[in-house]
């Protein structure tokens, strides 16, 4: 049995079952040819579907729950697929030439048509192959100034976004991915950012995802700053303040203005406790609390070491994937390198990452390939150059996250010239 990747979606199951009949050569209407397919089923693929299940199926009987992923892979079987994926691909694949078609559309004709966008974001809004779709109408429309696209996008296409953050994580990647894009085509135009600031601040979402998806530290004092003084003013969780005062304070230190650094800090220190609050906040506080220390000379190594390894036990008690206790220890590497607390980041890399390599997710293995960075100058200060030459040559660019290139850029490029002065 596969794992459904798919929508378990009436429309369909329709669509199988009307394969079904069409494999069986006539409508499963009544008992009888319920009976007649079950045995026609285990005859052409020898699974045992009950004659009950596909009454329960063909509605012949009442039915109040969805179909079992079993019976839906023996189905889509039955009628020439692998299994339940590959018929809602297959079936995606046959709509899909519509679907090009209108893109091509919208590239010759302007503006684009909204609500035939809204009409499609509903019927593939489960589907992850809809984003790169998406993707091809965010850039027709970046590159005319749609302003009315962007200003009703997240509206317009509200069932892509809408959908159980926990429950879900092949559309959360796709999702994440589009919205990457998005910034980035908006980090290229003023009057697109004001689009942002204007109607990205809140979004009608189990997560902003805009604002906390995309943290432009590039724009951190322009109108990323401005979107998140929008977006705070609707937001009552402990996660959304600690988040904001962090970001806000890191645009106090990146223009060296420490009027705000006192306020900001006052607040990030209140949030003691951490449960709902996702790893990267943690972090970036641990980075706040650094600057601010060090700033006023009250900076303690080992009190620092002690709250990091603290923060990464909580983390891992809480049942946090590896990939977010790297995303923690990448965030925390960034700002002590900031700092130039190089041996800190040495201790603290080795004694939660012994090997030099790491196989995981994606996402960790992209916060691996950031930590490199940090790590592989806390090395060449510790001299060991050799191996510090190692670490900045097996960094990709490629992997670095889309809203904090050239941030990342930046601290790469400086890396590099720090390892190879001989």
């Amino acid at each position: 049995m596969s794992k459904a990747k798919h929508k378990i979606s009436p429309e369909l199951i329709l669509k199988l079952k009307e394969a079904a009949c069409q494999r069986y050569g006539m409508a499963v209407s009544n008992t009888a040819r319920a009976k007649e397919l079950s045995a026609n089923i285990y005859i052409q693929i020898k699974l045992n579907i009950n004659y009950n299940t596909i009454r329960r199926l063909f509605e012949i009987i009442p039915n109040k729950t969805a179909p079992s992923l079993f019976t839906l892979d023996a189905i889509a079987k039955y009628v020439g697929y692998k299994n339940w994926d590959e018929f809602c691909a297959r079936d995606f694949l046959h709509e899909k030439d519509i679907l090009i078609d209108f893109v091509n559309a919208s590239a010759l004709t302007k503006p684009i048509d909204l609500k035939k966008l809204a009409q499609f974001s509903e019927k593939y809004a489960g589907q992850e192959r809809f984003h790169s779709i998406l993707n091809k109408l965010i850039l027709i429309a970046a590159s005319r100034k749609e302003k009315e696209f962007f200003k009703q996008f997240f509206i317009v296409c509200e069932k892509v976004f809408r959908f159980d953050l926990n429950a879900n994580i092949i559309q959360l990647t796709e999702v994440w991915a589009t919205i990457q894009f998005l910034a980035i085509q908006i980090k290229k135009s003023k009057a697109l950012q004001k689009i942002a600031i204007e109607h990205y601040s809140y979004l009608p979402f189990n997560g902003n995802y805009y604002v906390e998806f995309c943290p432009d530290l590039d724009n951190i004092n322009g109108y990323y700053g401005k979107l998140l003084d929008e977006y705070i003013k609707t937001k009552r969780d402990t996660q959304a303040f600690l988040f904001y005062n962090c970001m806000k304070f890191y645009g106090c230190y990146f223009k060296k203005s420490y009027k705000g650094y006192d306020k900001y800090y006052k607040n990030i220190i209140s949030i003691q406790k951490y449960s709902g609050i996702y790893c990267i906040p943690i972090a970036r506080k641990r980075v706040c609390e650094a600057v601010f220390q060090l700033h006023k000379n009250k900076f303690n190594e080992n009190n620092f070491f002690k709250n990091v390894n603290n923060d990464l036990k909580y983390l891992k008690k809480r049942g946090d994937y590896f990939d977010h206790l790297t995303a923690y220890v990448t965030h925390v590497a960034q700002g002590l390198y900031w700092c130039k607390q190089y041996g800190l980041i040495k201790k603290i890399v080795e004694n939660h990452f012994p090997k030099s390599d790491v196989n995981v997710g994606y996402h960790a293995n992209n916060d691996w390939n950031d930590l490199k960075i940090y790590y592989s100058v806390a090395l060449y200060y510790a001299n060991e150059k050799e191996k510090a030459s190692q670490f900045i040559n097996d960094v990709s660019e490629m992997r670095f996250r889309a809203s904090q290139n050239e941030i990342t850029s930046r601290d790469y490029n400086m890396a590099k010239n720090i390892i190879r002065i001989t």
